[in-house]
């Protein structure tokens, strides 16, 4: 009988083994999965960011170009090529804005972004070359709001950088963006 009872609980022993295993294997398993699939929207996120910020600095470069043309020639159009490539670019960044917005659910980094591409297309509508360089310096500097933004959002950390409203003026050459976007 003391054999048979040493068998039982010989068995219940590795059956319990297995189970506990078996158990602790799928939490891993799991834990395992999500942090995979966390990694994954990550890197698309960051793709995403990374695309749209270019994208928005080719349309500022073509509104640039858009802009002296028509000082250029101010009895003429813009050249069709110029203008097909702004409409071009426009489109381009508003796309990579659409597939960054899929990435994201927070309301202040889309914000940005929408303001960055908005702020963009209308460099071309200056008056004269001081108001072209303060609406592209306006551009540029809330699409470094953006990318900030997006740098502490996406890595999870806080960087050196991290002051209140995503101000990045503390980093050396960029103005204060406080007193851009108060323009």
């Amino acid at each position: 009988m003391a054999t048979v009872l040493a068998s039982v609980i010989a068995v219940l022993g590795t059956l319990a083994g297995a189970i506990a295993g078996y158990v602790f294997q799928r939490r891993m398993s799991e834990h395992n999965e999500t942090l995979a699939r966390e990694e994954k929207l990550r890197q698309e996120q960051l793709v995403a960011c990374s695309a749209f910020a270019g994208a928005v600095m080719d349309l500022r470069r073509v509104q640039y170009d858009r802009w002296y043309r028509r000082q250029e020639h101010p009895d003429q159009m813009v050249p069709q090529d110029v203008r097909s490539e702004s409409y071009r670019l426009r489109s381009v960044a508003w796309s990579a804005f659409y597939r960054f917005r899929l990435t994201t659910t927070d309301p202040a980094l889309t914000k940005l972004g929408w303001s960055a591409v908005e702020e963009a297309a209308h460099v071309a509508h200056a008056a004269d070359e001081a108001d072209l360089r303060e609406r592209g310096e306006r551009a540029r500097a809330l699409l470094e709001e953006f990318v900030a933004a997006a740098a502490r959002q996406f890595s999870g950390s806080t960087n050196r950088y991290a002051h209140g409203d995503a101000s990045v003026a503390s980093i050396e050459g960029l103005p204060d963006l406080a007193r851009i976007r108060s323009r």
